[in-house]
């Protein structure tokens, strides 16, 4: 179970030259290995089947690094070295699962047949809460097998409104704010925050739960870690 929670403001002289691995290239005969037949006859996907496929469930990591799409270079450099440190490993998403949104299209271009610029809006609506509700699961079970979640708290993943950091991005919300439920389910003080909704720009903004994050430096988080694993 999580035990430790930080906010880790990274910084760098010079951005690490890391070849990142893109997510994994979803393999048409993942969807066509999970039809599904109901007793009534209805024909579907097995949800289950895909799930285990596309975002399977792997042990063994210590600490889960939250960060954004953009800063993929960053948290690799980083579980790099607490790897070589301490010798433990670290979750980043990205280097394990397929992409969310190349899942959804296929499944999409699956049901209509073919590629289009023009699909039917009720078929991508329960596709895309499907496939979401398959990564929000998947990043919450990795976030329970972890001790330590370490948020890169860079200016890719943050914007600031009013002072107040907020998250553009959903995934981040989802792990920032679940991270914070298992922290109040410990007892750790969790000081509530009206949860608001600004539109603008085509980005939906959400205030960052924080308050259960520790601030830390680069330096104190090795120190920490020498004392916890």
């Amino acid at each position: 179970m999580m035990k430790y929670f930080y906010s880790l403001s990274v910084s760098w002289d010079k951005k690490p030259n890391i070849q990142t691995k893109s997510e994994r290239i979803i393999s048409k005969e993942i969807l066509c290995n999970a039809f599904i037949k109901t007793d009534a006859g209805t024909i579907g996907l097995n949800g289950d089947r895909i799930a285990e496929k596309v975002f399977p469930l792997l042990k063994g990591h210590k600490i889960f690094i939250s960060h954004s799409h953009r800063d993929e270079a960053l948290a690799i450099e980083v579980a790099k070295i607490i790897k070589k440190t301490y010798g433990v490993d670290s979750f980043i998403d990205s280097q394990l699962w397929g992409n969310v949104y190349d899942l959804a299209h296929e499944i999409i271009i699956m049901h209509h047949e073919k590629e289009s610029s023009i699909y039917q809006y009720n078929i991508c609506e329960s596709v895309f809460a499907h496939i979401f509700n398959m990564l929000n699961i998947a990043l919450s079970e990795a976030m329970l097998q972890a001790d330590v979640f370490v948020f890169l708290n860079t200016p890719t993943s943050t914007e600031r409104i009013d002072d107040e950091l907020w998250v553009a991005s959903p995934w981040l919300y989802h792990e920032l704010s679940f991270t914070s439920i298992l922290a109040s389910c410990q007892n750790s003080f969790v000081k509530s925050a009206k949860q608001e909704l600004l539109l603008e720009n085509f980005s939906i903004f959400r205030k960052m739960p924080k308050y259960h994050l520790t601030k830390i430096s680069w330096e104190k988080f090795k120190n920490v870690l020498e004392q916890i694993l």
